[in-house]
């Protein structure tokens, strides 16, 4: 009888052994899973902290909105941009913000890449704003990213040379004059 219950003692160690061995083992694993985590969401945070670096010093602007075309977020070359028609633009609604939003190019282009999901590029002017916007719009989760840049003094610069060459063109085919003058008097009036 003796033997039998040493006999089971030493079987009952054996398995409490294994039991500990697998508990220090479950133990490991889940501080390896715990660190795996810690190092994981640190990362995590890194990486949102260098892309929102990324967005505060891009010289683009730079809006995103929801479905229903409420502004979710704007960096500051777009908030620079919106302030000459609202002081925070976030959780507004960009026809709220922009007047003639319904019927411009903006707004085609905004609910084409909500429709098809796919990017598109854009360049229009913004009688709100004042000024021509090239840029293109994303689909993101939720509603989309536009980028853009203010090209208001190219496309100028682009007028100024054509009206130029047009001036040019006048005095080389041997047009009257007075209209050579008036189109250069127009021309530096345009420019200035």
């Amino acid at each position: 009888l003796i033997a039998a219950l040493v006999s089971l003692a030493l079987r009952f160690a054996g398995l409490a052994r294994e039991r500990a061995l697998v508990a220090e083992a479950a133990g490991a694993a889940l501080r390896d899973e715990s660190h795996a985590r810690e190092l994981s969401q640190a990362a995590l945070a890194r990486s949102e902290n260098n892309a929102n670096r990324l967005l505060e010093g891009m010289s683009d602007g730079v809006v995103t909105v929801d479905r229903e075309l409420r502004v979710t977020y704007v960096n500051p070359r777009a908030r620079e941009v919106m302030s000459r028609l609202i002081d925070e633009p976030v959780g507004c609604r960009l026809p709220e913000i922009f007047p003639h939003f319904a019927d411009s190019e903006f707004s085609r282009k905004f609910q084409w890449v909500l429709d098809n999901h796919k990017p598109a590029t854009l360049e229009a002017y913004s009688p709100g704003v004042g000024l021509w916007l090239t840029g293109r719009v994303h689909p993101v989760d939720g509603g989309l990213t536009a980028i853009f840049e203010d090209t208001t003094e190219v496309r100028q610069a682009h007028q100024f040379e054509g009206r130029q060459r047009a001036v040019l063109q006048a005095i080389a085919t041997g047009r009257p004059l007075a209209e050579c003058v008036e189109m250069s008097i127009l021309l530096f009036e345009a420019r200035f």
